[in-house]
């Protein structure tokens, strides 16, 4: 398996991919992809900052896991988590700057643990399962008197759930549009 960040590999024939290795591929690159689509399984761990290129960054594999207690920070590289059965979020992914957020499952579900968190700084966050997307706080906001990003949820056959089971919003957008 992949694990891009500076998390703990489960085994030593995993490839480690950290900030500094990303930070100085987006020096040479548009565009980055980091897996492969339905193959595997591609672990975001620990800390991760991307910085503002490459862009659009793209995390591919059968599985796809942002790990508890990871801290994935965007600095304006749009980011794809591409998922062919599972993309889980245990962890969070944070922008400092307006930064477009996609996370697809193409034939499984989309699912966000409780304290989970997703912030675009104002970017959009779209987000696109076969059989379910389970949230817990999907923040588009960008501060006091900044525009919003919009937040688009198509949970394909499954439900959207609360994956937090509580009252508070899980969504902030400027619009939010459901399918």
């Amino acid at each position: 398996h992949v694990v891009v960040g500076d998390g703990k590999a489960s085994s030593a024939s995993a490839l480690r991919v950290t900030s500094t290795t990303l930070q100085a591929l987006g020096a040479g690159f548009e565009a980055v992809t980091i897996g492969k689509a339905g193959t595997g399984t591609t672990w975001l761990a620990g800390k991760l900052d991307v910085g503002s290129k490459p862009s659009p960054l793209r995390v591919l594999g059968d599985t796809v896991a942002v790990r508890a207690g990871a801290a994935v920070t965007l600095g304006g590289s749009n980011l794809v988590l591409h998922g062919g059965k599972t993309v889980l979020l245990e962890g969070s992914l944070a922008s400092r700057v307006a930064t477009g957020i996609g996370i697809i499952s193409t034939t499984g579900a989309v699912t966000m643990v409780a304290g989970s968190a997703v912030r675009s700084e104002g970017g959009h966050i779209d987000i696109s399962a076969a059989n379910g997307v389970a949230v817990t706080r999907l923040d588009a906001s960008a501060g006091k008197n900044k525009v919003m990003g919009r937040v688009s949820i198509d949970p394909g056959r499954g439900a959207l759930t609360d994956a937090n089971r509580d009252a508070a919003p899980d969504i902030i957008a400027r619009s939010i549009s459901l399918y």
